[in-house]
């Protein structure tokens, strides 16, 4: 069955294959847009030491009942079909308003 989610929620996506200095493979990723059978996408990575770039943004998420944080990448936004979802992960809450994440996109995007 598929996963229920909203806006503003991070589901676990297959990013399949990209080229060299694109993010693949699975990352949780934080969902900005819902366009019916695609959605809008910001994906994250876990937090290293270091601080995140001026393309980056460290929010902190709840997964299971347990709290961290995960680092958007605002670089590598993209709209995917909605079946790249892995289902058998279960969705991941952000503690940062989705008004806020699309200020900062839209920042980035320079808007």
């Amino acid at each position: 069955p598929p996963l229920e989610f909203q806006e503003g929620d991070m589901v676990y996506v297959q990013l399949d294959v990209g080229f060299p200095h694109e993010m693949c493979f699975g990352h949780w990723c934080y969902v900005v847009r819902d366009l019916r059978d695609k959605i809008l996408v910001v994906p994250s990575t876990s937090v290293k030491d270091e601080y995140p770039c001026k393309y980056e943004m460290d929010i902190n998420v709840t997964l299971d009942g347990r709290k961290m944080k995960s680092r958007l990448n605002f670089s590598e936004t993209r709209v995917i079909d909605k079946m790249r979802i892995d289902c058998r992960k279960s969705k991941m809450k952000a503690e940062c308003s989705l008004v806020f994440i699309k200020y900062k996109l839209k920042e980035f995007i320079g808007g």
